[in-house]
């Protein structure tokens, strides 16, 4: 059977920018819209209701269709300021509202059956900071971090409530996290031509829901550095 794959892709961006001096006042929002459509080929499951059970060896070729929609609003204001040799600083909050919703369903003799989908909503909240100061010529020093605060939920589209989360009834529920990111960094000017650096930042993602075989299963977050 035909494989279509299809992906659209909306942005919008508004930057705002004041100078006074050597300060330097930003805010910017952005809207980013997805909408990504995907169908495989495989055997036709024997009970759509039922996605556990194994389809049968004489099952008929079926068309698994897959629907995307990612819907994320941004929000970011910043004030720095700028030195010789990469000093300075700078502060901001950044606001940020991400919504994915993944819709299946299978398609056989020209009917068609949902199967086990999932919406992710993740908000968030970062307060940042970060300075940077040369105390020998040639070396600099920078150190900053960032608290964010972010708040999950998520639930499952097309299927009784009951068989999507047979396994783990609480996965349907939601999920706050608070985080305290530091990061650090060294750099090291022998000359005009050599910069030696290093660099440590941490960083999180705070997990979600994702649709397996049978069931919405729930995956926790982690972290990186």
């Amino acid at each position: 059977i035909a494989q279509p794959y299809r992906n659209e892709f909306w942005l919008a961006d508004l930057v705002v920018r004041k100078y006074w001096g050597s300060l330097e006042l930003t805010s910017s929002l952005g809207y980013t819209r997805q909408y990504v459509f995907e169908r495989f080929e495989g055997p036709a499951l024997s009970d759509a209701f039922n996605p556990a059970k194994e389809p049968a060896d004489n099952a008929p070729v079926a068309g698994y269709d897959q629907r995307n929609h990612i819907n994320m609003f941004t929000a970011e204001t910043r004030l720095a300021r700028r030195g010789r040799n990469g000093q300075g600083w700078v502060v901001g909050l950044s606001l940020m509202r991400n919504e994915t919703r993944v819709n299946r369903g299978m398609d056989i003799a020209f009917a068609g059956s949902p199967l086990t989908g999932v919406r992710n909503q993740v908000e968030e909240a970062t307060l940042y900071g970060e300075g940077t100061v040369e105390p020998f010529a040639g070396l600099s020093l920078t150190a900053g971090g960032r608290l964010t605060h972010s708040k999950l939920t998520g639930d499952s589209e097309d299927v009784a409530r009951s068989l999507a989360f047979a396994n783990d009834p609480g996965a349907q529920g939601a999920r706050k996290e608070t985080r305290l990111l530091p990061s650090v960094a060294l750099a090291w000017r022998p000359n005009d031509r050599l910069t030696l650096f290093a660099r440590y930042q941490e960083g999180f993602r705070p997990g979600g829901i994702s649709v397996g075989r049978e069931v919405i299963q729930p995956y926790k977050g982690d972290r990186g550095s």
